[in-house]
């Protein structure tokens, strides 16, 4: 557990949040095949994907082992995995081969189901437009909400028309809030 501490009171933050996204993200795979996780660094795309598919086989291409063989040989690298039941792909960006090998494996039906994080620079890349292109579905995740924080659903655009305005308590005294900030 990380601890914050002030002057004024102690915040106690666990490591684990229930994120909003994670029933999207469990109803996209499915269908698509394909779904890149994307977000700034630091906003828990690897800790969505592993505890929403703690089945799948993890593989970071930070690990220079790992991005040497997608480098090397993107379609060997995946043959290689074809036996897992999913497949999680960290930091795919750095091994942006991948792609046309991934497009590949989808269009014959082999391994996957395919969930690629990375930062938002990766969904520039004209490789994934040109070989994924109606293959993927493509997902944000931002940093922790106010929702998220005080672990309660948060609400759709609907139901913030409906409400009348009133106030919403802080996930801890205000102090500390301004002074953490809401990016982890």
């Amino acid at each position: 557990m990380l601890h914050f501490q002030s002057a004024h009171s102690r915040v106690v933050f666990s490591p684990v949040f229930d994120r909003t996204l994670r029933t999207r993200l469990s109803g996209l795979l499915g269908p698509f095949g394909v779904v890149f996780l994307t977000g700034p660094r630091q906003s828990g795309k690897t800790t969505l994907a592993r505890t929403t598919f703690p089945e799948f086989l993890y593989i970071s291409l930070e690990d220079l082992q790992n991005r040497q063989e997608a480098v090397e040989d993107p379609r060997g690298f995946l043959r290689r995995q074809r036996d897992a039941p999913g497949l999680i792909l960290d930091e795919v960006q750095r091994a942006p081969d991948l792609f046309s090998a991934i497009q590949g494996e989808v269009d014959e039906r082999r391994g996957g189901p395919y969930l690629l994080t990375g930062t938002q620079q990766f969904l520039l890349s004209e490789k994934i437009g040109q070989s994924l292109a109606g293959r993927a579905a493509i997902l944000e995740l931002l940093p922790l909400s106010i929702a998220e924080l005080q672990g309660r659903p948060a609400r759709s655009p609907d139901e913030l028309l409906d409400e009348a305005p009133r106030a919403k308590e802080p996930p801890g005294p205000i102090d500390d809030l301004l002074f953490s900030g809401l990016f982890p």
